[in-house]
């Protein structure tokens, strides 16, 4: 097992990323604030997407080497169409996905790559929702994906 040590600086926001990989592809990765430093290499291109993603740009999925349960494959894989700028509720992927919003939440809290599988897109009944303690990366996706991409027609509407 390798890793790589990203940030990114975007606006006022400073994200640092830790990338776990094995020879397959990416494991893992943590998000967090953290000091502006890079290291390490990208050998299947998970720090290349998250730096377009924070760049505003699209990105190819990196190589993944995960080890999912069936539920967890339908869940993330659902994740990666929600759009870019949008959002659901615990509550109305778990009844897209025949399950409850709590089953839903943990997926959402075991997600090994946040930002790939864009579990920052899902947020509470009323409120923002968790983020594996770091609500306020998950505060600052939402907004730069607002920001970056706005919904024709829905610019009022608050989203979360």
């Amino acid at each position: 097992m390798r890793d790589a040590i990203m940030m990114a600086v975007t606006g006022n926001e400073v994200i640092r990323a830790e990338i776990r990989w094995s020879e397959r592809g990416v494991t893992g990765i943590h998000l967090y604030h953290g000091p502006a430093v890079v290291e390490g290499e990208d050998p299947f291109g998970a720090v290349a997407f998250i730096q377009a993603h924070l760049d505003g740009r699209p990105a190819g999925m990196p190589r993944l080497d995960l080890h999912l349960s069936p539920f967890r494959r339908r869940v993330y894989g659902r994740l990666v169409r929600i759009p870019w700028g949008e959002v659901m509720t615990y509550g109305e992927l778990a009844r897209e996905l025949g399950t409850s919003p709590r089953a839903v939440g943990r997926a959402m809290a075991t997600n090994p790559v946040p930002i790939i599988y864009p579990c920052h897109r899902v947020i509470a009944a009323g409120h923002i929702g968790g983020f594996g303690g770091a609500v306020g990366i998950k505060v600052y996706l939402l907004e730069h994906e607002a920001r970056t991409a706005p919904l024709p027609g829905d610019a009022e509407r608050q989203r979360w």
